[in-house]
């Protein structure tokens, strides 16, 4: 081959004129952000460069050429270098698969809560569901934005209602709070006097001003007695005997059942259950566990006395972390 100093380039050449072509295709390819044309892009380069160093006549193997091939190569090396970037899992990947298997365990429980008629039942869920607004799942959004949409319409409603209630029969209000006053219902109180809370009415505000103190007192109880709770059951899992007891889904059910009837107490920390629950059954149709037991506990005037309840616990996969208690009937 002759010195490349005495041989001339032409533009004619199909080898470079094509090489070309694909060249501008990678770099279109790059801003459209298309893998697939920015491997065409590289490859074709490439081809158009080898076929033209190993022409037979050997004239078009000429600086400019030979460049194009170099540079080819070193788009090569450096596409492999973002391809590697571009298919590792990054932090937010990871985060990203972590929220879809939870969601995916906890999905039907969501659907569930999302269609329920029940407004604090789909306020939860609606709650529930937040973590989850990334997930690309049609359905499940379509039916949070229907469940946002009827809690909206159903709160606008009931605004209404006591608005129009206040207006036309204050009297009748106030004395239904003192009703509820006079029989120690200080929650039903205080609930009573939040409907009608926008109308800063002086007069039901110091109605229910000592009951709402007792209420957040109480509440403040059942707080304390949740978080104790939840650290003995902690410091319980680490202990053999639990551990053996919580393979058994049935006593899973019912200690969920029991958290939540405690909950419904009115004196929580003075409550005792037996040590097994007289029936446990579970419906593998429907997912859900029945359970039927007793409680012992003070009333409102200290006097232990025992109630049966029923409760129904829904299961919807093999972490009960996520069972949840259906509802719960007392007599």
């Amino acid at each position: 081959m002759g010195s490349l100093d005495n041989k001339s380039y032409d533009p004619k050449d199909w080898q470079y004129l094509l090489g070309v072509c694909f060249f501008i295709i990678f770099l279109i390819a790059i801003f459209k952000s298309s893998t697939i044309w920015i491997i065409v892009g590289i490859i074709g380069s490439i081809l158009c460069g080898v076929i033209a160093e190993t022409h037979n006549d050997r004239k078009y193997f000429d600086v400019i050429t030979r460049s194009h091939l170099k540079f080819a190569r070193v788009l090569l090396i450096v596409w492999a270098i973002i391809l590697s970037a571009f298919f590792r899992e990054t932090p937010q990947d990871i985060a990203m698969k972590k929220i879809e298997v939870e969601f995916e365990a906890k999905k039907a429980d969501l659907l569930w809560g999302l269609e329920f008629p029940d407004i604090k039942i789909k306020m939860k869920a609606i709650a529930d569901s937040e973590p989850f607004q990334q997930v690309a799942d049609g359905d499940f959004l379509k039916k949070y934005e229907n469940a946002v949409a009827d809690v909206k319409k159903q709160q606008q409603e009931e605004d209404t209602k006591w608005k129009n209630r206040y207006l036309n029969d204050r009297a009748g209000i106030v004395s239904e709070i003192k009703e509820f006053l006079k029989s120690k219902q200080d929650r039903a109180a205080v609930n009573f006097a939040n409907k009608v809370a926008d109308f800063r009415d002086k007069e039901i505000e110091n109605l229910v001003e000592k009951a709402r103190l007792r209420v957040k007192k109480e509440d403040d109880e059942i707080a304390k007695f949740e978080a104790e709770s939840a650290a003995r059951m902690e410091t319980l899992k680490q202990q053999d005997a639990l551990e053996e007891k919580m393979k058994s889904k049935e006593n899973v059910a019912s200690i969920k059942c029991e958290y939540a009837v405690r909950n419904s107490l009115i004196a929580p920390s003075t409550a005792d259950f037996p040590l097994y629950a007289d029936y446990v059954g579970v419906d593998p149709h429907t997912k859900v566990f029945t359970v039927k037991s007793y409680v012992d506990a003070q009333n409102t005037f200290g006097a232990m006395i025992r109630s049966n309840y029923i409760c129904k616990v829904y299961w919807s996969a093999d972490d009960t972390n996520i069972w949840q208690v259906k509802n719960v009937q007392m007599n």
